[in-house]
C-alpha cells in the first residue's frame, strides 16, 4: 500500500509544480489539474509507463482507503465532559419532542 501513497504524493507534487511554474510566469491560466499534470506526464519520455504505474498507485491508495475506512477501529472517548455527535442528536430529539 505503500505504493498508493507514494503515486498519491507524486500527482500532487506533479500538479504541485504546475501551480508553481503558472505563478512564476503571472498566468494562471497556464495552472492545471490532474488531466493537465497527466497530459504533461505522458510527453515526457517513459511517460506512458510513468502514467500506467502512478494510475495502478492511485487504484491501490483508493483500495487502501476503502478497507482502511471500513475496517478502521475507532477507540470511543470516555469522560462525562465530552459530547459526542450521538449524545447531541439525542438532546435534540428530546429537547424538539
Amino acid at each position: 500500500m505503500k505504493a498508493g501513497v507514494v503515486a498519491h504524493g507524486v500527482v500532487t507534487a506533479l500538479i504541485g509544480i504546475l501551480f508553481v511554474q503558472a505563478s512564476w510566469r503571472a498566468n494562471p491560466a497556464k495552472a492545471g489539474g490532474i488531466g493537465k499534470a497527466f497530459s504533461w506526464l505522458v510527453n515526457q519520455p517513459y511517460g506512458q509507463v510513468l502514467v500506467a504505474a502512478i494510475c495502478v498507485g492511485l487504484i491501490a491508495f483508493a483500495l487502501f482507503s476503502f478497507v482502511n475506512a471500513g475496517y478502521r477501529v475507532i477507540p470511543k472517548v470516555s469522560g462525562g465532559d465530552i459530547e459526542t455527535l450521538a449524545v447531541r442528536l439525542a438532546s435534540k430529539v428530546r429537547h424538539a419532542t
